[in-house]
């Protein structure tokens, strides 16, 4: 970030007032801290830069992750923290989740929040919520020697991998048809090509004909790795859509089930195969403005 950029996205000043450096919004109004030295300062105002870039993460794109899941892979401790040293990070919250977290709380049965190496909460803000509205001060937490957005990539990118490695794969000649599973070419030398059933699905005829043919075409000159045709591309953007698809699932949300709705009939369009984690995924990110806003 270009230092004028950072002056722009900093709403916080520090103004020197005798022997003391404070920390005050741009905007006027109370003090943020108060300060022996300029870097102290400073520090506030980099743990306040974090904190904004830190927040605002919705509830679908944290990882559902507890100690069993990070116990071979991290450095961790466990014990009782203050709820005033806890940072929420995430924007929405779910009614029935938070008056589930105060019976478990009430019963004993409650699991701990999960905390990044900063204090940020990377699992259990409903149990937070709920933490507070008892009157407690401290509640039980697991700390991970991590950062949550290293925690994100990491648990992200593993239900990628599974997924990747449970899909199934299949085979498309080049008049369009989807012709069994990938690998059960009879042409070894220049064989099908091969794409993801879901994305497969999702492509008319004519679409995975033309990439299929591509593929046949380049094959016989000896190319033995050839890209996609544009459509028939897995893209960020579907990735994306995915994996937001795969968490509604995991949790058995039923997405597309709600309502026939804009971002519904959008995503019909898109993907023809109903109900997948593709399409999922593009209506919730559809419904919270990320794609396909309205013009």
């Amino acid at each position: 970030m270009k230092k004028s950029e950072l002056r722009n996205f900093i709403k916080e000043i520090i103004r020197k007032i005798g022997d003391e450096y404070a920390v005050y919004p741009k905007s006027g109004g109370k003090r943020l801290g108060t300060h022996s030295t300029r870097k102290a300062a400073e520090k506030q105002l980099a743990a306040i830069h974090i904190n904004k870039e830190e927040a605002g993460i919705p509830r679908t794109a944290l990882p559902q992750i507890h100690t069993k899941d990070i116990k071979d892979q991290y450095m961790y401790r466990e014990g009782n923290v203050l709820l005033s040293q806890m940072k929420p990070v995430q924007t929405d919250r779910v009614e029935e989740d938070f008056e589930k977290a105060v019976e478990e709380i009430k019963n004993g049965t409650v699991k701990p929040i999960m905390l990044d190496k900063r204090g940020f909460i990377v699992n259990g803000h409903h149990r937070y919520d709920a933490y507070r509205a008892l009157g407690y001060e401290r509640a039980p937490a697991v700390v991970v020697n991590a950062s949550l957005k290293e925690l994100m990539i990491k648990f992200t990118n593993e239900s990628l991998h599974n997924w990747f490695n449970k899909e199934d794969w299949v085979r498309i000649t080049t008049a369009g048809d989807i012709a069994g599973p990938c690998g059960t070419s009879k042409n070894k030398k220049n064989p099908d090509r091969c794409l993801p059933r879901a994305k497969a699905q999702s492509l008319t005829k004519a679409q995975r004909a033309a990439t299929a043919r591509k593929k046949k075409a380049a094959g016989a000159k000896g190319k033995q790795v050839v890209s996609n045709t544009e459509k028939a591309k897995v893209t960020r953007e579907d990735i994306t859509n995915l994996v937001v698809g795969m968490i509604y699932e995991a949790r058995e949300i039923e997405v597309l089930a709600e309502e026939d709705d804009r971002c519904t009939k959008l995503a019909k369009q898109k993907y023809d195969t109903w109900p997948s984690a593709y399409a999922s995924g593009a209506v919730v990110r559809c419904r919270r403005g990320e794609i396909w806003k309205k013009k």
